[in-house]
């Protein structure tokens, strides 16, 4: 697979040139929450502008919980529209108990969703990651809600992140 930008003999490296050949990355400044919902939402600052006709790697960090086990986290990785791709994410299973030390690894297409675990007193981690191909421009996204709709708020925590690596 080849790097992006291709730089051809004779061009001149320039700051921006270099500029080009870093990851987007966004890391979240605040927390947010929500309570009583279980309909998918963009996170407000969880957002990368992809290009057109392009290939992405994408990792990341999700820090997100709830002072209750029962509403949990229901997720997916969203891209622009007429984006291919997969998704998985590591983080504590759904269970009658959950317990973060009982994670799992799950792969999905791009845009399905899932629901993971809390544990209602100590915040949980998930560590995501995508392969995404465009054919538009537009937004990647990190889209949740609760897995179950409570009066308690889950919240995803400011200091969780998302990076794309351009491949082609």
């Amino acid at each position: 697979m080849s790097q992006f930008p291709v730089i051809p003999p004779g061009r001149r490296v320039t700051s921006g040139l270099l500029m080009s050949m870093l990851p987007l990355q966004v890391i979240k400044q605040s927390q947010t929450l929500r309570a009583s919902t279980t309909t998918l939402t963009a996170d407000p600052e969880l957002v990368l502008p992809l290009e057109a006709s392009a290939q992405y790697i994408i990792d990341g960090h999700i820090i997100y919980g709830a002072a209750s086990a029962t509403p949990g986290l229901q997720c997916s990785i969203v891209g622009p529209a007429g984006s291919s791709g997969v998704w998985s994410a590591n983080a504590p299973a759904v269970s009658a108990v959950p317990d973060p030390a009982l994670m799992r690894w799950r792969s999905f297409g791009l845009s399905s969703s899932t629901g993971f675990g809390s544990n209602g007193s100590n915040n949980a981690g998930m560590r995501i990651h995508a392969n995404i191909t465009t054919t538009t421009a537009g937004n990647l996204s990190f889209n949740w809600a609760q897995s179950v709709s409570n009066a308690t708020a889950t919240e995803v925590q400011a200091g969780a992140w998302i990076r794309a690596f351009r491949a082609s």
